[in-house]
């Protein structure tokens, strides 16, 4: 299992866009620490 997703239906599905997300938690708040976009090479 991957984010929820069964592996098995991802095996025709195309990859279009990887993103990446690190939160910190700040005075009681969650805030985006990092962030990063990713596309695969065709």
């Amino acid at each position: 299992m991957k984010n929820g997703i069964e592996l098995k239906t991802l095996k025709n599905a195309e990859l279009l866009l990887r993103l990446t997300m690190g939160f910190q938690k700040i005075e009681g708040h969650w805030w985006i620490s990092h962030e990063h976009h990713s596309y695969p090479i065709k």
